[in-house]
């Protein structure tokens, strides 16, 4: 047997083996080798490196595997027609739980201190995917993960982690970091001439099936330490930019859906927020500033976790649909409607635009008797303001402007009061006046004796 080495004419002589035949292939195989290149030559052999002719397996014990200089890197070349389609597989079996195991692990140690001229990258591990495979369609797509990640826990496992980043930053006085990222996504998406139906900078969804206490598809905390000085502390931080030029039907800073198929819920919330510590007076539930419009449309409730929690909203604001809080502190500079009203206990069901008086089975009713100085007020539509809310069954115009029965002739500004007619209004005759039996006051005109339902401005005249 002859060495052969990168340039063959320079091998004179070999050492003489004896071959021996092989009769089996399920058996460990040690690899010969020279230990020089020239005319005479030793060889060497080695246990830590073997093969089997059955498995056709390469195996190591304690082996590395490299290059002849520091500089050099290993390169795996391959193509779709690696076995299993993968170019690296590592294959551990870890059946010790009493230790501490990596699939695998890399040590990047960065100890320069030469002084940079660019921005230079320094990456414990990237990982380069390029695409650019045509052919798929709508329905048998090329689907590209430049990272695929799974992880299948069917044993007692305290923690389980598809993901997990530690980042850790220890400055001394002269140092500076300008941003620390416990993860940064850049998703950046051209479809000048093809389509993108969704860009998702992060999505994540969480799934359960069966019993579990809490369930959440992302959770943030944002732990300022004792003695820390922070000027901004976000659990969450959203930011929707859009450029001159750009078309954007509906933005959001932050979009939260509910999304029940039928399931029994106790309680449904678009938002829920909670306070938990000790204010120091300047915690607020909802905080928005900005001189755009704040809009809060649908059946929206902000409430607190206490009575002394404050809900504040600053700057211009539209407000539809019903807003309740347990406890509100502002100015309030427009209302939709305009009339203050009263929750009372009536004995029967009225109409909004119903005048009642005091009386009847329960607090309040409607009178037949004309001039009654019981008049209580008017049955309201949209108050703008409700009084004694969680109490009663209808809502009693005390004061302002809404819509009445009127029964006429009446004028505008014609006083008006009860009539014989129960829950209708009419003109007050000056011979029958008594302190305390007018509603208020005719805004629109009737000619002639019908009974409508005009605006008038309630109050006691």
């Amino acid at each position: 047997m002859a060495y052969l080495g990168n340039e063959p004419d320079v091998i004179k002589t070999a050492e003489t083996v004896t071959n021996v035949a092989n009769n089996s292939t399920d058996e460990t195989v040690y690899l010969v080798f020279s230990d020089a290149q020239g005319a005479t030559t030793t060889l060497e052999t080695d246990s830590d490196l073997a093969y089997n002719p059955s498995t056709n397996l390469l195996t190591t014990t304690g082996a590395g595997i490299g290059t002849t200089t520091s500089s050099g890197a290993l390169t795996i070349d391959a193509d779709s027609s690696t076995t299993n389609n993968r170019a690296l597989h590592l294959q551990i079996t870890d059946d010790v739980c009493d230790q501490t195991m990596y699939g695998a692990y890399i040590d990047y140690n960065i100890t320069g201190s030469d002084a940079t001229t660019s921005d230079q990258l320094h990456v414990g591990l990237r990982i380069d995917t390029d695409s650019s495979a045509t052919g798929g369609d709508t329905s048998n797509e090329h689907r590209i993960y430049s990272i695929y990640n799974s992880l299948d826990v069917s044993g007692d496992s305290d923690l389980a982690y598809g993901i997990y980043n530690g980042v850790r930053s220890t400055l001394s006085t002269a140092d500076q970091t300008t941003s620390l990222y416990g993860y940064y996504n850049l998703v950046q998406g051209d479809n000048t001439a093809g389509t993108i139906v969704n860009e998702f900078a992060a999505y994540n969804l969480a799934y359960a099936d069966g019993t579990i206490t809490t369930l959440a598809a992302s959770q943030n905390l944002a732990y300022l330490q004792p003695g820390g000085t922070a000027t901004n502390v976000y659990g969450a931080l959203n930011e929707a930019q859009y450029d001159s030029g750009a078309t954007v039907t509906s933005a959001s800073g932050t979009r939260s859906i509910l999304d029940n198929n039928g399931a029994t819920v106790t309680n449904e919330y678009v938002y829920y927020g909670a306070y938990l510590g000790t204010s120091d007076g300047s915690a607020y539930g909802l905080y928005i500033t900005g001189e755009d419009q704040n809009y809060f449309s649908g059946a929206v409730g902000i409430g607190t976790t206490s009575p002394s929690d404050t809900l504040t909203v600053a700057g211009t604001g539209n407000f539809s649909g019903n807003v309740t809080a347990s406890h509100f502190v502002g100015t309030a500079t427009e209302a939709l409607y305009a009339d203050l009203a009263e929750n009372y206990q009536a004995d029967d069901t009225y109409e909004p635009g119903t005048v009642l008086v005091f009386g009847g089975s329960a607090e309040v009713t409607a009178t037949n008797k004309t001039h009654d100085t019981r008049v209580a007020g008017v049955v309201s539509t949209n108050p703008a303001y409700l009084m004694n809310k969680d109490s009663g069954n209808t809502s009693l115009g005390l004061t302002g402007r809404l819509p009445c029965l009127v029964k006429g002739p009446v004028d505008k500004g014609t006083l008006l009061v009860t009539s014989t007619t129960p829950g209708v209004a009419q003109a007050l005759n000056d011979a029958y006046y008594k302190p305390g039996c007018v509603i208020g006051k005719s805004m629109n005109t009737l000619t002639d004796s019908s009974i409508e339902l005009i605006e008038i401005a309630v109050g006691r005249f």
